[in-house]
């Protein structure tokens, strides 16, 4: 049985460590005894001790080096995600177990950490810097002189039988249950209007500033055939973010601020969604994206984020310049136009959509790259 150990910098449920997840899990499936070090705590504790899964929190690695070193000395892997938990790559540098690390950050977090990072050249063969994106890749080879392999993630399919946008429409003239979130985004039956949905934290590199003035700018017109939908954590945010959008939201119609809701919720609330929209300043790889595409639902995207180099303008999803609220409101006034105006494009559309998944985000081959490292 093959000994590998996860360490992510924390156990919440944003990109990274929902990606990570499902990493572990293919080991798990795959018979590996797994471990887990989390630099701090978060809402997938509960995920990972529900598959066996012992969890140690520790924040600081160099202050007992011997000691980190001893412990992991009989691993047959180690996993370290994200660019934070970097201690770790300069004391894994000394040992012989293959070791991946897989960096999925902006170069924001490059400027932040530059100084403790590694020397990139001098990592020894044994360390595999996976890179989640082409814009990741890109930044390596120009911030740290190395060329990482390009490993997106891999998303499981939840998307059932029928993923075409005329199932979709029939999801979303059904109510939804009192008690869950999905009943904020009944359509009912007037398919004039367009439901755009933006999930994320918010801050001003997801851009959810940016989309609040595009939503002010669009014609009046475009405006009645419009609703905007936000979802994110609702605590930890930047206020001069959150609170004008919020005071936007109470006092226009068509725009709703969704309380924070569990996975399995969010890809119902993607389902009823005609558009996704990522308005991010930076954005490696939203795995929001591509969750939508798994469920035939296209995005509307700035061309900062990772994933908007898979996709073909007005082909399979609808891109426009970051932080230019200019095209956002040209990009907008596009996917609505299609949308009402176009529904055999529309659903073409969102077909052209599903197969970038099937093709470039499946978990088959996810699968087969990371056990290719393992074995």
């Amino acid at each position: 049985m093959k000994k590998v150990l996860f360490i992510t910098h924390q156990l919440t449920r944003t990109g990274a460590p929902i990606v990570m997840m499902d990493a572990v899990r293919i080991l798990k499936e795959e018979g590996c005894d797994v471990h887990m070090i989390s630099m701090g705590e978060g809402e997938l504790r509960e995920e990972v001790e529900a598959l066996g899964i012992e969890i140690t929190i520790r924040g600081e690695f160099m202050e007992d080096a011997k000691g980190f070193l001893e412990s992991v000395w009989d691993y047959d892997l180690v996993f370290v995600n994200t660019i934070v938990p970097l201690q770790t790559i300069h004391l894994l540098n000394l040992a012989h177990m293959p070791v991946i690390w897989w960096i999925h950050e902006p170069e924001v977090y490059f400027d932040v950490y530059g100084q403790w990072l590694p020397d990139f050249k001098e990592l020894k063969p044994h360390i595999h810097i996976w890179a989640v994106s082409p814009v990741v890749k890109e930044l390596i080879k120009r911030r740290c002189g190395v060329d990482a392999e390009l490993v997106p993630f891999g998303i499981p399919d939840a998307a059932g039988e029928d993923v075409s946008a005329d199932a979709r429409n029939a999801l979303s003239a059904e109510s939804g249950s009192p008690d869950t979130p999905g009943e904020s985004l009944d359509t009912g039956s007037d398919s004039s209007v367009v439901t755009f949905l933006m999930i994320g934290v918010y801050c001003k590199r997801k851009g959810q500033d940016l989309l609040h003035r595009a939503i002010e700018s669009l014609p009046e017109r475009a405006q009645k055939k419009c609703r905007f939908l936000f979802c994110g954590n609702q605590v930890d945010v930047e206020p001069d973010v959150y609170e004008p959008l919020e005071a936007f939201a109470e006092e226009t119609e068509n725009v709703e601020l969704l309380p924070y809701m569990p996975h399995d919720e969010m890809l119902k609330a993607i389902r009823k969604a005609d558009y996704l929209l990522i308005p991010s300043r930076q954005e490696p790889m939203p795995t929001v994206a591509a969750e939508g595409m798994m469920l035939s639902v296209p995005s509307v995207i700035s061309d900062a984020c990772g994933i908007a180099r898979y996709l073909s303008h007005g082909k399979n999803g609808l891109i426009f310049k970051s932080d230019n609220k200019k095209t956002l409101c040209a990009a907008i006034e596009k996917a609505v136009s299609i949308r009402t105006e176009q529904p055999e494009n529309y659903c073409t559309i969102c077909e052209n959509a599903r197969a970038i998944y099937e093709k470039e985000f499946s978990m088959e081959g996810f699968r087969e790259k990371l056990m290719g490292v393992l074995m």
